[in-house]
């Protein structure tokens, strides 16, 4: 049987993980949009395609900060719970600058790797999170009964 004090202290850890969701889904959405432009870009988009390709890119970076304040007050509602293991998104290696000044195809597929492996990480973070979630809802739901 769950303490007031336990209940509260695993809703508290249900609604911080929805944050954290929403802002990892968020860049995953904007990196399949990178992703896609970044195809083109690899045929041949040119300078215009890059800066649509970027702007995804820089939008999904900021929403992947978002995310990783999100994980951090997540991983501070669980200390207590000792359910969560830390989640590292290396987002700091989007050879971004490469890309806009030496555009060519070489680059162009750097980036698009670049894209692809962070596009991997949300998705595993996205997981791991839903995972923990889904976890702490049975354990107030078995509570009840």
């Amino acid at each position: 049987m769950l303490t007031e004090h336990e209940e509260i202290e695993i809703q508290e850890a249900i609604d911080a993980a929805d944050v954290a969701l929403e802002y990892l889904e968020n860049a995953q959405e904007f990196l399949t949009k990178a992703s896609r432009w970044g195809i083109v870009d690899i045929i041949g988009g040119g300078p215009f395609i890059t800066m649509i390709k970027r702007n995804n890119m820089k939008e999904a970076r900021y929403q992947m900060e978002q995310a990783r304040d999100a994980l951090r007050n997540f991983s501070r509602e669980l200390n207590d719970l000792k359910l969560f293991d830390a989640i590292d998104l290396d987002t700091d290696q989007f050879l971004g600058f490469a890309d806009y000044f030496f555009d060519n195809p070489i680059m162009d597929f750097l980036v698009q790797n670049k894209i692809t492996e962070a596009s991997r990480q949300v998705g595993e973070a996205i997981d791991r999170v839903a995972q923990i979630q889904e976890e702490l809802i049975q354990v107030l739901e078995n509570d009840g009964e």
